[in-house]
């Protein structure tokens, strides 16, 4: 091989050194580190810092204990992977640094204290633990987790059997720190002290789809709280106070609390003096927010069973089982009061941690709030249920009643009613009577999770209930069928299933965002301002084998309005659009009015009319191909281009455009730039300019006839103006014998 040349030289140098910039690190920057441990033991590290998990020089054995003291003597985000295992603990573990700590399991990765210390602590940082159980520590506050200071997320663990001797059994926050608890069992935790068996916190705790029960403390069994705590999906349940002067079983509450979807129960408290109440006692000077939330089936003992204490007046939705001792400071009417919740018994119905499950007569069943939930209103419930179940319509508290998701809902009675309850995976106008309207399927699919299908037999659907309330959470309940998530309507067959406006209003309205296809349907008889029949509005419409036939609108669009939005799509299939009106001065579209992606195939549009551009359509840009436009006018000498189409760029490919009339230029075709190919324009009139097509910029006119049009003034085949107008004819006839010139223009 010779001596590489001075190119070569030169590449190979600039290889190297972008190899070598590669390899350094910035001033500053930190390298995360894995560490895998290996051994079940607790011995330390033998030189933490230089990046090695070794309890001695060289013999590769790396515990949690020198897993964790290298990762808190190393700058950078580290991680330590934990295998399955029991690992015993001798002085705690301690986290002041940025660690995620991973076992294989929650049940299968243990720490446990041996009752002698802190299972775990943490002294600052930003740290992770999860798929771990932390078990039987034992200190005088916290003892299976202590936050002194910094914050950590607990995810898929087991928390059970700690002591702490004055409160925070299981976990123990203190002020300035923050945790956040989710997917979570804290479970048979103690306290002798008065502060909360299972979790204690002063500082900032956030506690999701988590169970917090049979814990036990002299006067606060599962939760005390006098810092800020969120309780979502979370079930406290079975938790004691043993105290036989005062305590609360469930939730002894002194700071910010607040409850979404939170099921409290079958716990036990004791007394009537300063700690007491079965299930949660809101102390003097505390806030508690409860909303879709269950406090029930708890035993006071001599004190208050269910509730003690003010909720805030923006707490809603609620079952309260006892309510004596409960301050409501606002009204209770979504509150449902003195109430059985028909709960199962603790036990595993899915998801990571045991829940009591409502029995299929329970009241709690759809009586949580009625927006969407994990929507953004202030009462909404969570989207998900504590066993990650997505919920449908809400339920009160953690865990959600199941229903099935239907893929199909089949429509079987052609009179105009609301459906019962939209979104309970039934359609049906009246709870268990089986009739399932139009309407109650577009309301049922609007509601439920993914593309619903609607099919439509045969048959004459007249809208009979007028608009009115449209704007509320059911926009379909009134007045225009409207789509408010992504759904595919299939009838019978094109003329066999008329959907009628009745002249109330426009037939469907597809909101922003969503996907919708129709086929095989009539749609007629519609009005309203912007798409007598169809609105789409920054949505997508597909129609196959439809007719649109019979609407009026009073602005854009007589029969569709695909427009007002961003992004929206047309497509238009193997369909008739005809004898629509856009009546309002100036309005396009008399047959379709569209912007953006349009295309059509294999269509008939004719005999529709607008006061403005566009007789049979007006388009932004579009694509039009096999299609037949033909007798469609436009009315207004100011404003009514195009008789047949009017469009801002056109592509007309294989398509007929014939017997079309425009109030103003092109009486079959005005189009500011574009290809017309393969096409036919003939019969066409213009009342001013271009009788059979107008252009003002450029256009291509290829493979096609334009003859037999006339205009009034001036272009009978082709007229063309402005100062950048250029059209060019390829192979096309141009055959116009009026009175006037054939082709004009260029001003």
């Amino acid at each position: 091989m010779g001596r590489p040349t001075g190119s070569i030289w030169k590449h190979l140098f600039l290889v190297l050194a972008m190899l070598a910039a590669l390899l350094v690190v910035a001033p500053g920057a930190a390298l995360a580190n894995t560490f895998n441990v290996n051994n079940s033991g607790d011995g330390g590290d033998a030189n933490a810092g230089n990046g090695v998990c070794e309890t001695g020089p060289g013999n590769g054995v790396c515990t949690v204990r020198a897993a964790l003291e290298e990762a808190n003597a190393l700058a950078g985000a580290d991680t330590i992977n934990v295998p399955a295992g029991t690992y015993s603990i001798g002085d705690s573990l301690t986290l002041d640094s940025n660690v995620t700590l991973v076992g294989a399991s929650a049940a299968s990765t243990v720490f446990d204290g041996g009752g002698s210390n802190i299972v775990i602590r943490i002294d600052g940082g930003t740290s992770t633990v999860r798929h771990v159980t932390v078990r039987d520590g034992d200190s005088q506050a916290g003892g299976g987790i202590r936050l002194f200071a910094g914050f950590l997320d607990l995810e898929d663990a087991i928390v059970t059997e700690n002591f702490g001797f004055t409160g925070g059994g299981g976990i123990y926050a203190e002020a300035g720190s923050t945790i956040t608890i989710s997917r979570t069992s804290i479970v048979a935790n103690n306290a002798t002290g008065a502060f909360g068996g299972g979790l204690w916190n002063q500082g900032s705790m956030f506690v999701s789809d988590s169970l917090i029960s049979g814990n036990d403390s002299n006067r606060a069994g599962g939760i005390r709280n006098s810092g800020v705590m969120n309780l979502r999906n979370t079930t406290v349940s079975g938790n004691t106070a043993h105290s036989p002067d005062a305590g609360t079983g469930g939730i002894s509450q002194l700071g910010f609390l607040f409850m979404n979807n939170a099921t409290v129960v079958n716990n036990s408290g004791t007394g009537t003096e300063s700690f007491h109440g079965g299930g949660i006692h809101n102390i003097s000077g505390s806030t508690t927010v409860m909303k879709n939330s269950i406090v029930a089936g708890n035993d006071g003992g001599t004190g208050p069973d269910d509730c003690v204490g003010e909720l805030t007046s923006d707490s809603r939705y609620n079952l309260i089982g006892d309510d004596t001792g409960c301050v409501f400071n606002g009204l209770a009417t979504t509150f449902l009061l003195n109430v059985d919740p028909e709960l199962g018994p603790l036990a595993n119905n899915g998801g990571p941690t045991s829940t009591h499950l409502p029995l299929s007569t329970s009241p709690v069943i759809n009586a949580g709030s009625p927006v969407d939930p994990g929507g953004p209103a202030a009462d909404a419930c969570e989207g998900l249920d504590q066993r990650g179940v997505l919920r449908l319509i809400c339920d009160m508290g953690a865990v959600e009643r199941e229903v099935a998701v239907p893929d199909t809902l089949i429509v079987n009675y052609e009179t105009d009613l609301p459906d019962a309850l939209p979104g309970d995976g039934t359609c049906e106008i009246a709870a268990g009577g089986g009739l399932c309207t139009l309407r109650a399927a577009v309301q049922e699919s609007n509601h439920l999770p993914g593309t619903q299908t609607i099919e439509v037999p045969s048959g004459t659907y007249n809208m009979a209930i007028a608009p009115g309330g449209e704007a509320g959470l059911n926009p379909a309940a009134a007045g225009d069928l409207d789509f408010t998530d992504d759904a595919v309507l299939v009838g019978a067959s094109r003329t066999g299933v008329v959907i009628d406006g009745n002249g109330l209003s426009r037939v469907f309205d597809l909101h922003p965002g969503v996907d919708v296809s129709i086929s095989q349907a009539t749609i007629q008889g519609g009005t309203d301002s912007g798409g007598g029949g169809i609105r789409a509005t920054s949505s997508a419409l597909s129609l196959t084998s439809v007719v649109v036939q019979d609407n009026v609108s009073t602005f854009d669009g007589g029969g569709i309005l695909s427009g007002l939005g961003l992004g929206e799509e047309l497509n238009v299939a193997d369909s008739i659009i005809r004898r629509n009106l856009a009546s309002g001065f100036g309005s396009d579209g008399g047959g379709i009015a569209a912007a953006n992606d349009v295309v059509i195939t294999d269509t008939e549009i004719t005999r529709n009319e607008a006061e403005g551009s566009g007789g049979g359509i007006d388009l932004t840009s579009g694509v039009l191909s096999r299609v037949d436009i033909s007798f469609n006018e436009t009315n207004s000498g100011t404003f009514g281009n195009g008789g047949g189409i009017s469009a801002g760029a056109l592509e007309l490919h294989e398509s007929t455009v014939n017997g079309n009339d425009s109030a103003s230029h092109g009486g079959g075709v005005f189009a500011a730039s574009g290809v017309i190919s393969n096409s036919t324009i003939s019969g066409n009139t213009s009342a001013t300019r271009g009788g059979g097509v107008s252009t003002n910029n450029d256009l291509l006119i290829q493979s096609s006839t334009v003859a037999l049009n006339s205009a009034v003034t001036d272009g009978d085949g082709l007229f063309i103006f402005g100062a950048l107008a250029e059209a060019t004819l390829h192979s096309s006839i141009l055959y116009n014998p009026g009175a006037g010139p054939e082709c004009s223009g260029i001003d």
